[in-house]
């Protein structure tokens, strides 16, 4: 799941850490979708469930790790040797440092990537401040200032990650090049239409993340 909540993403509401998996397995994880008709009734999956499907369609995974570091790479760690093919087709990625750092020492050979939004402890993702106390802003966006700087020049290599998966409002062919020359790829995301798809390809030359191969959609994020 996506959100701390149920309510974007299907048909049900509450906080997803409150509700017990065989709830969240009853509801419909396409009735908010724009392919709702096509894949009416379609249900969550387990990891495992996933992880299969995917390996049988050969698709890359990207593995995006909320939190709870321990617990994660605890599970990721017995899934890629389970499904070794995952240590060639997959990549773990999280906004925490901790959770990539854990996963590295947990298992050195999984690839891994921290995720990054700039202005991210300050402000949602549609721009709107996280917090109504102007202190509350101000210190969230000293926080922003310090971490966007620990991102680029201390985390990445602390954590040995092999790539940075980045808000696509935020590339450029220098940003590229940057990373390029401390030798991490660059992953944008979310690219939902055919200019930004066309720029990241032709341009960029890069990998991207996106909701569809085949059609312009909405980016929520």
């Amino acid at each position: 799941m996506h959100d701390e909540t149920v309510d974007r993403t299907t048909n049900g509401s509450g906080a997803l850490g409150e509700l017990q998996f065989a709830h969240v397995r009853r509801l419909d994880a396409a009735a908010r979708h724009r392919l709702k008709d096509k894949f009416a009734g379609e249900k969550v999956p387990t990891l495992q469930e996933a992880v299969e499907e995917c390996v049988k369609q050969r698709l890359t995974i990207f593995f995006g790790v909320k939190g709870h570091p321990d617990k994660a790479s605890s599970v990721l760690h017995a899934m890629y040797k389970k499904f070794p093919v995952l240590y060639n087709s997959s990549i773990v990625s999280s906004f925490e440092p901790k959770v990539i750092y854990k996963m590295r020492q947990t298992d050195p050979g999984v690839a891994t990537a921290l995720a990054h939004r700039p202005w991210r402890l300050s402000r949602f993702p549609d721009g709107t401040p996280r917090s109504a106390c102007a202190w509350g802003r101000l210190w969230s966006r000293a926080l922003d200032v310090l971490l966007d700087w620990a991102h680029h020049h201390v985390l990445w290599k602390l954590c040995g990650v092999s790539a940075v998966l980045m808000h696509r409002d935020y590339i450029s062919l220098d940003y590229v090049q940057y990373w390029a020359q401390r030798g991490v790829e660059v992953v944008g995301w979310t690219v939902n239409t055919a200019v930004e798809k066309d720029f990241y390809q032709s341009l960029l030359k890069i990998g991207y993340i996106t909701d569809s191969l085949l059609e312009d959609c909405d980016s929520v994020i």
